[in-house]
């Protein structure tokens, strides 16, 4: 078996090929061109001896987790602390450069919330990794 050396680099945004390999799989990878203007935002390049191999977009966003109202408090009490605590984390999510958030709602309340909000709806699955299971805890990697 012949062993293909993989070289993984950071290619320019605005790369030409990158855009049109990008556009040209959109069926398949949802390509969104505005997430390359995302400060946080890379476009990872893999290339071999010979060609381009391909490309990943990458981004840093904002995941909310789990929020947990009183439930002694009035619908309007709780409506009023989760905008403010979702306010709060979207504004430090921007400072530092996110321009996405997700959240994963499994509560109709919640998700109607989120609807009246602006918040699209993901008809795409979205996968999870605990890179935990990948990297042991003291891997300096």
């Amino acid at each position: 078996m012949i062993e293909i050396q993989l070289k993984i680099t950071i290619a320019p945004k605005d790369d030409p090929e990158a855009l049109a390999m990008l556009e040209g799989n959109k069926e398949r990878n949802d390509f969104d061109p505005e997430v390359l203007g995302y400060p946080s935002s890379l476009l990872l390049r893999c290339d071999d001896e010979s060609k381009r191999r391909g490309y990943l977009t990458t981004q840093s966003v904002q995941m909310l987790e789990s929020i947990a109202l009183d439930d002694t408090l009035t619908a309007e009490e709780k409506a009023g602390a989760a905008m403010n605590l979702m306010a709060f984390a979207l504004s430090l999510a921007n400072r530092v450069g996110q321009r996405e958030a997700y959240f994963v709602a499994s509560d109709p309340v919640t998700e109607r919330a989120l609807r009246s909000m602006s918040w699209e709806k993901i008809e795409h699955p979205v996968y999870r990794l605990r890179l935990r299971k990948v990297f042991p805890e003291n891997a300096n990697v």
